[in-house]
Order: structure tokens, then C-alpha cells, then sequence
């Protein structure tokens, strides 16, 4: 009873401490703030996204305004925010997981001293995040039912599958796969697949007649559910990807190479389902644009190890024909692989390898596949392609070019790689023109490029070569020479788009050629005479010596020379020439050593006078103006280059010489005075025809002789278009204002001739005959004033020719000497010595019968007086009475008859400018 009475006592309030005492949780008073705080959790779980917004902004204001919340409550506010990120009330995760992100934000703004985020806080952030938001209890067994469940799940599909006959359909397999990919453990039906996996080699050939759509499951089952199986695919079921994802995830290697990459489970389904199945020779164009869809999936999503595999026999075949035809049926679709190939090593440069070297095997021994599919695959592959790429194309290529398959296909197979290694190159540079800096070194891309191209063009087996550098068959001369073209237009493009290595390439190849001796397997095939051999012994010696005092070699460059700066411009533009002339002495040009012998002396010269020597400038000039004479991209922009390093050193003598080339006439006699031409007969423009055809490199006016041929020349024209400047583009207008009378003219003389020598031998009218009354003597009379007549006409055409070609070669050499007077305007406009340029280019304008010329020079001259008045900086001659002189020579000038408008514009300007000089001169 006591007890009862002491529970009784204790519901009624009462207890043994007294009446008034209360339980401490009844006495907890709630502040302002837990109340605000309150109101706001609940606002954030709202579902309006606006009421969420403000509550959070009202959370923000409460902890961060000016009376800033004490750390306790802006602790309490974090546990209660991430907890209510796995809350499932409402809005509560959208509405919690703002405000956390502000409160975080603002409370690690790094605004105030000590608030800044550091490693070890977002540590103890992420932890504490994880152990607030970890669900409470065991969750193992929640995980394994839910497991069990699904493995249920998957068996009573595939059950289901198994039992309504559809295991055995392309969704059937799909699902089969996929669901031994979730769940390895599952206990599959038994006696539908051998060995119960539809990939096993045993299963193979009905795995593939199923993909393709073949009827392979129960007949009475398929017959009852009238299934479509067999009928026509437009695209391919999704079952294909998911059969080939699993077959590549069942390889556990990556083959390293085409070999290994066929002895797969992949390439033998590939073979047996696709290529077998699909491309053979008796498949419906539905089957073939099917197979093409279903390459284009592989294309894109396959590793490079499986890509060396599905481009099978069949397959290429199929692409080849299809695409050498417009008219073909599947034309256009064979073109979507191919376009999917260049997306593909566009985002992974590295497959570029791994594509060539696929599609050129698989060609059918075509390796100009890119002419034969109307595409360009593969030169757009070696475009994209990165170092690694290139140097395994570059590896790949070698024995095809020194040991081509068939001896009769040689010299074709031969030129197509060198083509294709052109392009590539090309490609290259087009597609990143903006400079290359930094050091250089053996991995450089180009390296291995050029080490084929020196080895083929300048290098033979020994006798006791191995048999990887063996020839067979043997290299011709017509190939050497070929692929010494080609190295030429790859420097060409390199050495203008690298700026500040641009010096590089040349002289790596010329120190190549001289090391390829030291081999075992390879000796050098130029043969030149003792004076020779010691001439570029002597140039290889100065080279070195640049290079030493540049502080580089060939793969490295130091990052402190040992001169300055000018001396390091002229020690590159030495060393460039050097290079280049080298390279065109073991091309056995026939200037190329008077050419070293000339910039020894002018490179002693200035070693030993100094930069200032005016004869070893004026050498320099006449060896920059060989090389403009030469029809060549590279040797034009080589002198170019050369000389706007040495613009400021132009002295007078250097620049009469220029001018000279400029006061020339443009006709037969002016090209002989201009080259020291005495033969009358000479051909001035066949001696390099060959070489023309063959050089990608070289510049040709429109009626310079050129033979229609090979797709390379083709290539070797477009290039050529494109880095030709405007004068060379306008050759063909130039020739047409130079051109002679009219041919008719020259035919009715001929005729008149032919009629003439009729009537003397006949005596008879040659309208009244018709010579077949004509005796025997008479003929034989006739014949042999036919051939004389025929004799004449021939002498006169080929004198008319040469007169043409010499008046292109001529114009041609006059726009190049403009080119470099424009170089030199742009740096030394304010000099003295440019006042000089005025009258010449004057009577220029006026003498010259080439438009093209003649708009040159006036723009050059309103270039030079415009880039004066924009700088601000007139030329200062010493003496006033010069310039007043030069300016009544200009108004003589103007006074000349027979002047254009364009020549009297010109002269105005010219006026005008030494006006302004004169007045500058004065105001001094």
C-alpha cells in the first residue's frame, strides 16, 4: 500500500523534495532567435521555390548581418541544415541544400580574418556532412535483399524469355548479357546457350545469324507470335552495341599490334557476323547500308585495338566500290565512315596511327585509298595526327617505301608516301599557323619525317647493309630526285611558320646528310669532285662555328647566347643560308658552291670588319638576288627573310644594284644582259622543267610549260597556289598585256607564203591548180621550198616564245626586287637613303609594259610616303639642295609624254611628300 500510495503521490505532482519543485524541462524558455530559426526550417521545406528563397535569404541576414550570431548558434544552424538535406518532407532537400551552400559561402568567404577555407576544414566539413547524413541502424541487410530481389528479378526474365522462345532474338541476347554483366553470380537457365554464354566461340555462327535477323528460335513459337524477324533493318537494334561492348570488355589485354588484334573473340565475330554476313559479295544494299551504320557505331566508340580489326576484306572492299561510282546506290553512305573516322582522331589524335595503318592494309594494296574513295581520309588522319601518331606512320610507311610489294608498282608507291607525307606537313601547318616556340629536341613530330625523306633521297644501302635496309627493288634516280623535291616543299612549310626555330629543320638536314656516313647500314650517294667535297667541308665547318656561338645544336637550344641580339639575327640568317645552299650543293645544283664561296667571303668579311663593310653586303645582295632569280617558294621567302635582318645595313651601292634590275627592259635582250645570257638560242626556261614538274615548291607562270600528270603534281600545284603571293598570282594578267599581234596576222603571212612558194614552182595561179597535173620535178621542187617555209615558220615561233618567257621571267624578277624594297620601306622609311627609290620606281610606272608592275611600284611609293606621314618620321638628308633637286626631277618626270594616269597620280604624291620633307628640313 505504501507503494501505491508513493505512485499515487508522485501522478498527483507530489514528492518527497515538496510540493513546488518542477522538472527542468518544463522551465527551458525559447528565445527570440530558436523561434525565428523555427519558422524559417519550416519556410525552407515549403514546395514554393520562392518562399524557399526568402527564407534562406532570412537564415543569412540572422547569422552574417551586422549583430553577427554567436559560433554556437551558427553551429547548430549547419547541423540542422545538412541533416535536412536527406529529409523527405516537401521541398526540404531543394530548400536546405541553398541555404547550406550560402551559410557555407559566407561563413568561408575569407572576408574576415581567420575565415578562410583551408585543406583541413574541408576535411572536417566533408566528415562531418557524412556522419550527419549516414542513416541510422545496419544497412548490410538492406543490401542484400535488395540484391537477392533483383537477382530474382533477373531470373524470372530471363525465365520468362526462355520460355516464350525470345532468348534466342537480338533483345533477347541484349538482355541476357546485360544481365550477366549486373549480377556474375546469377544462376542462369540451363540448355539455351552452350556452356550458358551466347559469346562462347561455340555459339558463334548463331549469334550471328541472329544479329543479322535470322530466324534461329523456336519455329512454331515465332510463327504463332507472327514475329518480323528477318525483315529489313534501317538502323542497327540496339543489341549490336551491347554484343560488341561485351565482347570488348571480355578481352582482358590490349593487342599491341594488327596481328594479335585479329586472334580475338571480337575480330572473329566482327568477321563472321559483319563482315561475312553483311558485305558479302550477294548482300542486298539494305544488308550493306545496314553494315555501314553499324561501322560508323564501332568508329566511334571502339578502342584503338579493336578499331584495327573492323575495317575486314569484305567490308573495304565494299567502301572502294561504292564510292567509285556516284551513281552507285550506296555512294553517299559509304562516305559517313569515313567522315566518322576524321571526327574521331580529331578528339584522339593518337588513333591517327591506328587508322592509317588499318586503312592502307586493308586497301587491297591501294595506297592512294584517299583518290580511290573520293575523300581524304587519309591525309585528314596525318593532318590531326600527334607525335607518337606520326612517328608510327613514319615507322609503318619506311618498309613500303624501300620494299614496295611489287617491283612494277615501285616508283608509284613510292611517290604516294612521299606525297602523303607532304600532306601531312601541310596539314599540319594549315592547321596551326600561329608560331611554334620553345626548345627543340629528338621528339620534336617532324623529326622522324624527315629522317625517311633524307635517308630515301640522299643515302644508299652499303654493301653489308642489313636486310631492313635493304632496297628492292633498287632506288632510281628518278625517285631520289622526287623525294628531294619533296623534302624541299616540307621545309618550305616548316621553316616559315616557326619563327624563332625556323632555322632548325635546314640545318638538322644538312647535318643529317653529312652523318648518314657514320652508319652502318647507309652511305651517302652524292658524288661530287675533290674542289666540291671540300667547299662543303669548309661551309660545314663555318656552320658549326655559327651554331657554336648562337649557343645551339641540332635538337636543344641554350637559353643565354653569347652575343647580342643583332649579332644572334645575323648569326641565324648566316646560318639559314648556309643550311639551305648546303642542302642545293648535295642537290648538285650548278651554282650552289660559287654560292658557298661567296658567303664565306662575305661571312669573313664581316667577322672580321665588322657589320659596317659595304662589299660584304653588297655580296649578300647579289646571293639574295640568285636566289629570287630561282622559281622556287623557298628560296624567294628565304631571301626575303634574310633580307629584313639586314634591311638597316642597305648601303647605296647595294641598292643601285636593285634599282638596276628595276631600269632592265623586259624583252629577250634585257634577260640576257640581266643573267649574262650571250646565246641567242638558249633556252631560258626547260633547263629545270623536270625539276618544276616534280617540285612542289616551285613557283610557274601561266604560259610556263608544265606536262599534265601524276595526282602529286596536282597536289604540287595547289600548294604552290597557295603560298604564291599576289605577283605571282597575277603573272597570267601580265602576260596578257605583254602579249604580241595577234597569231592571225602571223597566219595569213604563212598562208600568203605557202601560196607564193605554189605559184613560183608551178607557174600557175594557185587558185587555178590543184597540182595534180604537177610533174615530178615540180614536186620535189615544191617539197623543198615547203620544208624551208616550214623551217621559218618554226624558227619564228620559237623565237616568239622566248621572247614571251623571257618577258614573264623578267616581270616575275622585277615584282620579287619589289618585294624586298617593301621590306625595307616598312623598316627604314626615315632613312636618307629611301629618298633614293623615288625617281626609279617613277620611271617604272611609266616604262613598264606589265600593269601589274606598274600598280606595284605606284603602291610601293604611296606605301613608303604614307608610312612616313603615320610615323611621323621624314627622311633627314644632310643636304636641302638634294631633295629640291630630286623635286624638279619629279616635275620633269611628270612632264614625260606617253605617262598613265596612275603615273601622274603618283608624281603627285611624290611632290607632296618631298614638299613636306623640304618643309621638315627648314623648320630644323
Amino acid at each position: 500500500m505504501a507503494q501505491k500510495r508513493r505512485i499515487d503521490d508522485t501522478r498527483g505532482g507530489t514528492s518527497a523534495t515538496g510540493a513546488n519543485d518542477i522538472p527542468r524541462k518544463r522551465r527551458k524558455e525559447t528565445s527570440e532567435t530558436d523561434a525565428q530559426l523555427r519558422k524559417i526550417y519550416d519556410e525552407l521545406a515549403n514546395e514554393v521555390s520562392e518562399v524557399r528563397l526568402k527564407a534562406a535569404k532570412r537564415l543569412i541576414l540572422l547569422l552574417f548581418s551586422e549583430h553577427e550570431a554567436d559560433p554556437e548558434t551558427t553551429d547548430k544552424v549547419l547541423v540542422r541544415l545538412i541533416r535536412g538535406l536527406c529529409s523527405s518532407r516537401k521541398g526540404a532537400r531543394f530548400g536546405f541544400s541553398v541555404a547550406l551552400t550560402e551559410t557555407l559561402r559566407n561563413l568561408y568567404s575569407g572576408q574576415k580574418e581567420g575565415r578562410s577555407l583551408t585543406k583541413s576544414d574541408l576535411g572536417e566539413l566533408i566528415d562531418r556532412v557524412t556522419s550527419l547524413t549516414e542513416p541510422e541502424g545496419s544497412a548490410s541487410s538492406q543490401a542484400v535483399l535488395t540484391e537477392k530481389m533483383d537477382h530474382a528479378f533477373a531470373l524470372e526474365i530471363l525465365t520468362s524469355l526462355c520460355a516464350r522462345g525470345l532468348a534466342k532474338t537480338p533483345e533477347g541476347v541484349a538482355i541476357w548479357l546485360t544481365a550477366v554483366s549486373l549480377f556474375p553470380n546469377l544462376q542462369l537457365p540451363s540448355g539455351v546457350w552452350q556452356k550458358q554464354d551466347p559469346l562462347n566461340s561455340k555459339n558463334r555462327t548463331a549469334l550471328a545469324q541472329i544479329m543479322r535477323g535470322g530466324q534461329v528460335a523456336n519455329p512454331e513459337i515465332v510463327q504463332s507470335m507472327k514475329s518480323n524477324v528477318g525483315t529489313p533493318q534501317s538502323t542497327p537494334n540496339f543489341a549490336w552495341k551491347i554484343v560488341f561492348a561485351s565482347l570488348i570488355k571480355a578481352q582482358k589485354h590490349l593487342p599491341l599490334d594488327h596481328a594479335e588484334s585479329l586472334d580475338t573473340d571480337f575480330a572473329k565475330f566482327w568477321l563472321e557476323a559483319v563482315d561475312h554476313g553483311l558485305f558479302a559479295s550477294s548482300s542486298s544494299p539494305e544488308r550493306k547500308s545496314l553494315g555501314f551504320h553499324i561501322l560508323t557505331n564501332m568508329i566511334d566508340e571502339a578502342p584503338g585495338w579493336a578499331l584495327r580489326t573492323v575495317f575486314s576484306p569484305n567490308l573495304m572492299r565494299c567502301i572502294i566500290n561504292q564510292r567509285n561510282s556516284a551513281e552507285r546506290y550506296l555512294h553517299e553512305a559509304a562516305k559517313l565512315p569515313l567522315d566518322h573516322v576524321l571526327s574521331r582522331v580529331k578528339h584522339e589524335p593518337g588513333l591517327a596511327s591506328v587508322f592509317v595503318q588499318t586503312l592502307l592494309v586493308s586497301g587491297r594494296d591501294d595506297l592512294n585509298l584517299d583518290r580511290t574513295t573520293q575523300s581524304r581520309t587519309i591525309e585528314g588522319c596525318l593532318a590531326l595526327a600527334d607525335s607518337t601518331a606520326v612517328s608510327e606512320v613514319t615507322t609503318f610507311l619506311r618498309p613500303l617505301i624501300l620494299r614496295p610489294s611489287t617491283a612494277d608498282k615501285a616508283e608509284k608507291w613510292r611517290q604516294t608516301i612521299a606525297d602523303l607525307l607532304l600532306a601531312a606537313v601541310r596539314g599540319h601547318q594549315q592547321r596551326s599557323p600561329e608560331p611554334q616556340t620553345g626548345a627543340i629536341d629528338e621528339n620534336h613530330i617532324w623529326i622522324p619525317v624527315f629522317e625517311l625523306l633524307i635517308e630515301c633521297a640522299y643515302c644508299d644501302p652499303t654493301s653489308s647493309a642489313s636486310a631492313a635496309a635493304a632496297r628492292v627493288p633498287p632506288m632510281s634516280a628518278d625517285s631520289s630526285k622526287m623525294f628531294k623535291s619533296r623534302l624541299l616543299s616540307c621545309l618550305t612549310h616548316v621553316i616559315f611558320t616557326m619563327r624563332d626555330d625556323s632555322v632548325f629543320y635546314p640545318y638538322f638536314v644538312v647535318c643529317q646528310i653529312r652523318d648518314c656516313t657514320g652508319s652502318e647500314d647507309l652511305e651517302l650517294s652524292f658524288r661530287g669532285d675533290k674542289m666540291v667535297r671540300k667547299a662543303i667541308k669548309r661551309s660545314h665547318k663555318i656552320l658549326d662555328q655559327i651554331a657554336q656561338e648562337r649557343g645551339d645544336n641540332v635538337f636543344t637550344r641554350k637559353q643565354e647566347p653569347t652575343s647580342s641580339a643583332r649579332r644572334q639575327a645575323a648569326l641565324r640568317a648566316f646560318k639559314l643560308l648556309y643550311s639551305v645552299t648546303l642542302i642545293q650543293a648535295y642537290n648538285e645544283e650548278p651554282d650552289a658552291i660559287a654560292i658557298l664561296d661567296e658567303l664565306e667571303t662575305c661571312y669573313t668579311s664581316r667577322a672580321e670588319k665588322g657589320p659596317h663593310d659595304e662589299n660584304s653586303f653588297t655580296l649578300l645582295v647579289e646571293v639574295l638576288l640568285s636566289y629570287m632569280a630561282k622559281p622556287s617558294v623557298l628560296f624567294r621567302r628565304l631571301a626575303e627573310q634574310v633580307f629584313g635582318t639586314f634591311a638597316s645595313e642597305l648601303t647605296a651601292d647595294s641598292l643601285q644594284s636593285l634599282l638596276d634590275i628595276l631600269a632592265k627592259k623586259e624583252n629577250l635582250g634585257g634577260q640576257q644582259e640581266l643573267f649574262d645570257q650571250q646565246n641567242d638560242e638558249e633556252d631560258t626556261g626547260d633547263g629545270d622543267t623536270d625539276d618544276v614538274e616534280e617540285a612542289s615548291d616551285v613557283e610557274v607562270s601561266s604560259l610556263g610549260r608544265r606536262s599534265s600528270g601524276t595526282d602529286s603534281e596536282e597536289h604540287s600545284e595547289e600548294e604552290s597556289e597557295e603560298e604564291s603571293t599576289e605577283n605571282e598570282a597575277d603573272t597570267s594578267d601580265a602576260s596578257i598585256d605583254e602579249a604580241e599581234p595577234a597569231d592571225d596576222d602571223e597566219v595569213a603571212k604563212f598562208e600568203a607564203l605557202l601560196r607564193q612558194t605554189l605559184r613560183t614552182e608551178t607557174g600557175d595561179s594557185a587558185d587555178d591548180s590543184d597540182g595534180s597535173d604537177m610533174t615530178d620535178t615540180q614536186m620535189t621542187a615544191v617539197d623543198a621550198h615547203l620544208s624551208q617555209v616550214f623551217r621559218q615558220r618554226s624558227q619564228q615561233l620559237r623565237k616568239k616564245t622566248q621572247h614571251r618567257d623571257a618577258r614573264t621571267t623578267i616581270v616575275n624578277f622585277k615584282n620579287r626586287v619589289l618585294d624586298l624594297l617593301l621590306l625595307y620601306i616598312r623598316q627604314e622609311s626615315a632613312s636618307a637613303l629611301a629618298l633614293d627609290l623615288i625617281l626609279p620606281l617613277l620611271a617604272l610606272v611609266r616604262e613598264t609594259r606589265s600593269r601589274q608592275v606598274a600598280t606595284r611600284a605606284a603602291g610601293l611609293l604611296e606605301r613608303y610616303f604614307n608610312t612616313c606621314g603615320k610615323r611621323k618620321a621624314f627622311p633627314r638628308p644632310p643636304e636641302p639642295a638634294a631633295v629640291r633637286e630630286l623635286l624638279r626631277r619629279v616635275g620633269e618626270e611628270a612632264e614625260e609624254r606617253r605617262a598613265s594616269k596612275a603615273h601622274a597620280n603618283v608624281c603627285a604624291s611624290a611632290s607632296r611628300f618631298l614638299e613636306k620633307v623640304l618643309l621638315r628640313l627648314g623648320t630644323e
